[in-house]
């Protein structure tokens, strides 16, 4: 399987590769939270229709 992967975000000065850490939210909406491995920012981002849904459940496992 070949992932494309999009380091760091390109709205953050540093440019440090975001980490997800955690979901926050219902069925209805859920959304991942990422921190920055360098700078430690956190931002918070809407699902998407094409991610991985059972990457998600066990991230979300990993919060308890």
């Amino acid at each position: 399987m070949h992932v494309d992967i999009h380091p760091g975000d390109r709205a953050a000065v540093c440019g440090g590769m975001m980490e997800p850490i955690g979901v926050e939210g219902t069925s209805a909406r859920y959304r991942l939270i990422h921190r920055c491995v360098k700078c430690g920012l956190e931002r918070r981002n809407d699902l998407a229709a094409d991610d991985n849904m059972d990457a998600l459940l066990r991230l979300a496992g990993k919060d308890r």
